[in-house]
């Protein structure tokens, strides 16, 4: 992320780059996270989602 910072002092502004923070979708996962209380393999999850 770059930020423009300006100084009325000097007249002047300054590009200033600092770490960009995570997205809404980074900060869901990261609570999603092994917080499944069923422990069903992958087969059987993807089974419900088919016709079978």
């Amino acid at each position: 992320m770059v930020l423009l910072r300006l100084d009325p002092e000097l007249c002047s502004a300054l590009v200033v780059r600092r770490e960009s923070s995570s997205t809404r979708g980074q900060r869901a996962v990261h609570r999603l996270q092994a917080s499944a209380t069923t422990s069903m393999t992958t087969d059987e999850v993807l089974g419900l989602l088919r016709d079978e």
